[in-house]
């Protein structure tokens, strides 16, 4: 999901239905459909857009980032399959750094990639879960810091990732061993920062949302939510959370 610097308006991506959905701030649907081009997505996974109002889709089964200006013309295309620099097997997240810069989860070369907003390379460096094969599936960056989050998924616990903007590791978020554990993690998949440096994560199959502080301590889950397999999860400009609550195919809105 991604919400517009500009208007409001909530972008939310449907991986099944391939489209990425517009809707207002208030939850109106504002009757835009975007689908890709030239036919459509395979398996759209994570949204992200620009100062200039841009949307850059994770077209993850065709292995690309599809490009398209604030009126949802397309503008551009760039990825493609390979473990080369610049190339992506099935990339799932997406995000801008401070620099506007693109970091990519590119979830089955286990690493995360940085890339100018055309797909030019400009650095890697590895991102794994418990086992080799858990690449990363979302990516946040914390604008204060520079420092890049990465969620890993896998049984029976998964991680939060840490890194420098350089890509060094400095911590792991939910790494207790015990996935009942309010501060452990099973299933981390989308991840945000807040204005304060704040961790917000869903942990998919513990139904819950949890956030920690910039160190990775354990602060609450959020209370009063019925979740059912959240998926994902953003702030916007008004510091409101938005959730996207997949077993029951919703979107939530926190104030």
């Amino acid at each position: 999901m991604a919400v517009d610097p500009y208007h409001g308006k909530i972008h939310v991506v449907e991986w099944y239905n391939n489209r990425v959905q517009v809707f207002s701030g208030a939850g109106e649907f504002l009757n835009t459909t975007v689908k890709g081009h030239p036919n459509s997505f395979y398996n759209a996974a994570d949204v992200a857009i620009n100062f200039e109002g841009n949307l850059f889709v994770v077209d993850s089964g065709l292995h690309r980032v599809q490009v398209f200006d604030p009126n949802y013309n397309f503008l551009y295309e760039f990825g493609c399959f390979g473990t080369d620099n610049g190339t992506i097997r099935e990339p799932s997240g997406i995000a801008f750094d401070k620099e506007g810069n693109l970091v990519i989860a590119d979830r089955n070369n286990q690493r995360v990639q940085v890339l100018t907003p055309r797909g030019g390379y400009i650095r890697k460096f590895k991102c794994v879960g418990l086992q080799p094969h858990d690449g990363p599936w979302s990516v946040a960056t914390d604008w204060n810091n520079g420092n890049i989050y990465a969620s890993t998924t896998g049984y029976p616990r998964g991680f939060l990732r840490v890194f420098t903007e350089r890509g060094v590791l400095l911590r792991s978020i939910g790494a207790e061993g015990d996935s009942a554990l309010d501060s452990s993690l099973w299933a981390p998949f989308g991840v945000t920062v807040d204005a304060e440096s704040n961790v917000i994560v869903v942990d998919e199959f513990n139904h819950k949302v949890k956030i920690f502080d910039r160190d990775g301590k354990f602060l609450r889950i959020l209370e009063g939510a019925k979740l059912n397999h959240p998926r994902q999860v953003i702030l916007d400009a008004d510091g409101r959370l938005i959730i996207s609550n997949s077993g029951v195919h919703e979107i939530q809105i926190w104030e």
